[in-house]
């Protein structure tokens, strides 16, 4: 799965670098008919996406759509080699899932990943009822796939660090209009 994880980051020579709104990095990942995915609050038009391993081959992105308030995106590249997840609805409380993605990356670095992750409930945000686990989702984590143990996405690393709860977005709230 380490093949679909993708770094997404403000470049350096952008010109409104110090008052976007977004931060300067998050993480995305392919899923399978969709695109790239990744959380709406990692995102602004002038970001790229790069493969950790390929730092010098940088994408721009069409943003196919947005969500705000559910906090999702999803891109579009031109990628030859776009390897992707599969989705899966259905979890439940205690299921064990691992977390991959780019908190605070840095050239040269691999993806974090985090094992053994369990669902302790969950939360109604903006009409979604979100998954609550109980790691710690680290600043730059966001937008990360969240895998079953058959590395089937069952959503999106949203919200950590600063919050009393570590959020995951269902899968299942992503749409394509």
């Amino acid at each position: 799965f380490l093949r679909t994880l993708w770094v997404i980051e403000c470049p350096e020579d952008c010109p409104e670098k110090e008052t976007c709104t977004s931060p300067k990095q998050g993480t995305a990942f392919a899923l399978t008919d969709v695109g790239l995915i990744t959380c709406a609050h990692t995102v602004c038009e002038r970001m790229k996406v790069f493969k950790c391993d390929n730092i010098s081959e940088k994408y721009d992105f069409i943003i196919k759509k947005k969500q705000d308030d559910l906090d999702y995106a999803v891109l579009d590249i031109e990628c030859n080699d776009l390897f992707a997840l599969r989705k899966r609805s259905n979890v439940i409380r205690n299921d064990k899932l691992t977390i991959s993605g780019f908190p605070g990356y840095s050239i040269g670095q691999q993806p974090s990943i985090l094992h053994d992750c369990t669902i302790t409930g969950y939360r109604n945000v903006s009409t979604v009822e979100r998954i609550i686990i109980n790691n710690t989702i680290r600043g730059g984590m966001s937008g990360a796939p969240v895998l079953n143990k058959k590395n089937e996405v069952i959503g999106i690393a949203a919200k950590g660090n600063d919050e009393t709860e570590n959020q995951v977005i269902p899968i299942d709230t992503i749409y394509i209009d």
